[in-house]
């Protein structure tokens, strides 16, 4: 969770000074929620993993 919260922190930075009006921020927008929801997928899957692997008897 560290890993994607500092990845979706430095998103946010960059895309406060990047994204301007217009068609292109409807772009970044789109492809901040894909970036998003990838990295929800991934904390998603790494949870499981690890609680499989706890959880073997």
């Amino acid at each position: 969770m560290i890993e994607v919260g500092a990845v979706f922190t430095i998103l946010t930075a960059i895309s406060a000074f990047v994204i301007s009006k217009g068609d292109e921020s409807r772009s970044l927008i789109f492809l901040s929620f894909m970036i998003m929801a990838g990295g929800i997928i991934y904390m998603f899957v790494r949870t499981q993993r690890a609680s499989d692997k706890n959880t073997k008897d």
